[in-house]
């Protein structure tokens, strides 16, 4: 028998590289010996793909069920993870980034305002829609606005308490200018109009009062009087002096 054709009976004792594995077969230092075409029949000794589990004895169900030759399947057990982009967690596959998609939890972040913030956790934050109560500097008056809009007088809902320059308390909107010109106060006054009877007048007509015949002719809008002039139907007229 030639020596060549005896096969040496002793055991291969080197590892696999590629698996960390000790060789199952016979000496084969003339076939294969890096053992490139080894096929690894021991369970395999890694997690499965993608596992993110930080386990190094018991992996449970993270651990890979296959022969240490077949790919590793994608390790999909349900595990919870904290996100790096907020302070919320999900449950998620363990191969899969957390990170990936959006976060729909409510956002737990401060406004400048120091009211929370009222939108989802991936949204923007934005400007402050709460509904508070602030006063207005120009006129001291209390609005409801949201915490985003600023208080000033265009906002004020309420009347004006401003003195005009008559002295007379402005009767128009908060939110709209004082017309200073145009005191609708009743002068608690009687003047003579062109009709013949007595009409009172408001605080900007008394202001312009002066001798002129325009001024007089004027006073006839105010008279609430029937008018009582003869029509050229020879009826009398039904409406008033201003009409």
């Amino acid at each position: 028998m030639k020596i060549e054709s005896v096969k040496c009976p002793v055991r291969c004792i080197y590892r696999v590289q590629k698996c960390g594995h000790e060789c199952r077969l016979n000496c084969h230092v003339d076939d294969d010996p890096d053992h490139d075409r080894y096929i690894c029949e021991k369970p395999c000794a890694n997690a499965k793909r993608g596992c993110t589990a930080d386990l190094e004895l018991d992996r449970g169900d993270h651990q890979c069920p296959k022969k240490c030759h077949e790919t590793c399947a994608d390790c999909t057990v349900e595990v919870v993870k904290k996100r790096s982009t907020c302070q919320h967690s999900k449950r998620v596959q363990c191969n899969e980034d957390v990170d990936e998609t959006p976060c729909r939890k409510n956002c737990a972040r401060t406004l400048p305002c120091n009211h929370p913030c009222k939108k989802k956790c991936h949204e923007q934050c934005g400007d402050c829609k709460q509904k508070v109560i602030k006063t207005i500097p120009d006129c001291n008056h209390m609005v409801s606005l949201l915490c985003m809009t600023p208080a000033t007088r265009s906002t004020c809902r309420k009347k004006c308490e401003r003195k005009l320059p008559c002295n007379h308390t402005c009767t128009q909107p908060c939110a709209e200018l004082c017309a200073t010109d145009k005191c609708p106060e009743i002068i608690p006054k009687k003047f003579q109009s062109p009709c013949g009877h007595e009409v009172m007048i408001p605080c900007h007509v008394y202001s312009s009062m002066n001798n002129s015949d325009e001024w007089k002719m004027g006073l006839l809008q105010y008279c609430v009087e029937a008018c009582g002039a003869l029509l050229a139907c020879g009826h009398e007229c039904a409406g008033t002096c201003a009409r």
